[in-house]
């Protein structure tokens, strides 16, 4: 089958939309980044290259063109002396309480202190995984940013962004850092990697408060951190008291531009080696280095701009060389199709899809089988540090915030399918979304005249029971509590007895929250948080002021069942 030209361009431009998203300071980009580049094309001969058609000559163009576009890592002298301190930091860190070591890369912009830190943190989780390789939850580096006038509620909110925690504009920060701090812990954090620190001056309040959280991190978490920024020795924040505890604690690694010497001459000539360019003459290149190096100051983020971005001819037409101009010569002005990196220079579509909503939580778990929506979203906020309530109504959304959140939504945050939470969940046929196939029922009943042991096995699974406990407790097989699980529930009027009533003691802590003078959100997010009863929102609306009323009443006119059972006071 035979591509079209449109075609083939719209799918290079979805994978360079894929690409956007590779960004360091989320996990997702992040395990991108350790996962690393793609392949390099092979680069066809000149007759090959004239055979091709259209459409496979286009998407080959597009290949080496993405090539050249990607940043080259070259392991300097200085990548791997930053990549021997903090290894070394690390295992003197692995067994320490308090008063943990660190490391601060400092030095001019352009120097490449960010792909230092960046490689250490990259060998530091390959490391990791080659001696954990079946523990998928761990999450050995973190790796934030520090925003232009950061304040302490910021940094907090780029570890949560990191992990995948979702924060509201309302969250607490204390809230924030809890949870931040739970799932690190608890997922292995060993490296912790904070970039831009320049951005934090201690002489304003805000950057004290932004110094004062990172080393509350540094406390809580059993990590090492690793700061980077421009020019950190010379600006203040190694001075005063706070500085001063710093600079006391962290080792201090200088950046310089790159003299010209037998160690510029191997990055430039390793800098060639990547061109997948035609008619490129070799050591074209290596006779610039003299020239590149005066044309860059020696530093080594200026390095890969100048050769991606200074052939003569685009990768489309049909002469591929690369030549410098000498010096005081403009070059010639590109066609308004091309951009000056080689690229073209596409706009993206206004109707482009954007970034999803809801990211995958950093601790997955797997649900229990009959297990209920509501019981599992308790477990999978606990186990991320989150408040139940929050992550419910974070996954429901406005307008509805305590109704049932959409099965997709679910699957997406839970890190499972959409068809596997399906399979497990007992109500999620109730749940919001597309209408689904109902499931068929096994030929043998192992339950048939004994509905009630099926229906209590049913309820107890609700809370997250595990099979082989609920197997043990009534002395069956698991198979049967299986089937005893895996019975569909058709209509809502079958699914709406998953929640429990509010009677008995679950009622009596109503009526106290009521006498408390809780609304009926502040009662549903209290039991969501700190009690495990299966109830709604809807069914304590309904308590207040329907259920309780006509009780109320009952007991009036029954002075005897008003003697037995009190009502407490709304």
């Amino acid at each position: 089958m035979t591509i079209s030209k449109p075609a083939a361009r719209r799918t290079v431009l979805q994978e360079t939309d894929a690409e956007a998203d590779r960004q360091l300071n989320t996990l997702t980009g992040w395990r991108r980044f350790i996962d690393g580049p793609p392949t390099p094309p092979v680069l066809a001969s000149r007759s090959a290259w004239q055979q091709m058609n259209p459409a496979k000559r286009d998407l080959y163009d597009e290949s080496r063109l993405d090539h050249h576009a990607r940043m080259l890592t070259v392991a300097t002298s200085f990548v791997e002396r930053t990549a021997i301190c903090g290894r070394r930091l690390v295992l003197l860190n692995r067994h320490a309480i308090s008063a943990r070591r660190g490391l601060i890369v400092s030095g001019p912009a352009g120097t490449g202190k960010t792909i230092a830190i960046t490689q250490l943190g990259r060998s530091h989780e390959l490391l990791d995984r080659a001696r954990h390789p079946h523990a998928t939850h761990r999450i050995p580096v973190v790796y934030v940013t520090v925003p232009p006038a950061a304040t302490a509620r910021m940094i907090a909110t780029e570890f949560a962004r990191f992990l995948g925690l979702p924060v509201r504009a309302r969250s607490n920060m204390t809230d924030i850092i809890e949870a931040a701090v739970g799932v690190c812990t608890d997922t292995r954090t060993a490296l912790v990697l904070v970039d831009e620190l320049h951005n934090i001056s201690l002489t304003s309040r805000h950057g004290a408060e932004v110094a004062d959280t990172l080393k509350y991190f540094s406390e809580r978490l059993p990590a090492t951190f690793v700061y980077a920024g421009i020019d950190i020795d010379e600006s203040g924040l190694l001075s005063g008291t706070r500085g001063a505890q710093i600079a006391g604690r962290f080792t201090l690694i200088p950046t310089r531009p790159f003299p010209y010497n037998s160690e510029w001459k191997g990055l430039v000539a390793t800098m060639e080696d990547t061109l997948r360019l035609h008619e490129h003459r070799p050591g074209t290149l290596t006779d610039l280095d003299r020239f590149l190096h005066n044309h860059t100051g020696g530093m080594i983020g200026s390095l890969p701009r100048h050769p991606r971005s200074r052939p003569r001819r685009h990768p489309h037409r049909h002469r591929e060389d690369h030549q410098e101009e000498p010096p005081g010569h403009s070059a010639r002005p590109h066609s308004p199709h091309h951009g000056v990196h080689g690229h073209e220079n596409r706009c993206v579509p206004m109707n482009s899809e954007l970034p999803p909503r809801f990211a995958p939580l950093p601790v997955r778990l797997r649900p229990c089988l009959g297990e209920s929506t509501n019981s599992y979203i308790r477990r999978l906020a606990r186990a991320n540090y989150l408040q139940p309530s929050f992550l419910h109504c974070y996954l429901c959304g406005p307008p509805q915030w305590f109704g049932r959140p959409l099965l997709e939504h679910l699957a997406t945050t839970a890190g499972h399918s959409p068809e596997a939470l399906e399979r497990a969940l007992a109500d999620a046929n109730s749940l919001g979304g597309t209408n689904r196939p109902r499931r068929r029922l096994p030929r043998r009943n192992p339950f048939a005249g004994r509905q009630d042991l099926a229906h209590r096995i049913a309820q107890e699974a609700l809370k997250g029971t595990q099979i082989r406990t609920l197997a043990k407790r009534h002395n069956l097989r698991c198979s049967d509590i299986r089937f005893a699980l895996e019975v569909p529930r058709l209509t809502t009027a079958e699914t709406s007895p998953l929640t429990e009533p509010i009677t008995g003691e679950l009622a009596d802590l109503v009526e106290g929250m009521i006498g408390r003078k809780l609304n009926a959100r502040q009662i549903w997010t209290e039991l969501m948080d700190h009690h495990d009863y299966l109830v709604t929102y809807d069914s304590i609306r309904h308590y207040i002021r329907y259920t309780r009323s006509r009780t109320a009443s009952a007991r009036v006119g029954n002075p005897e069942a008003h003697t037995a059972a009190p009502t407490a006071s709304p």
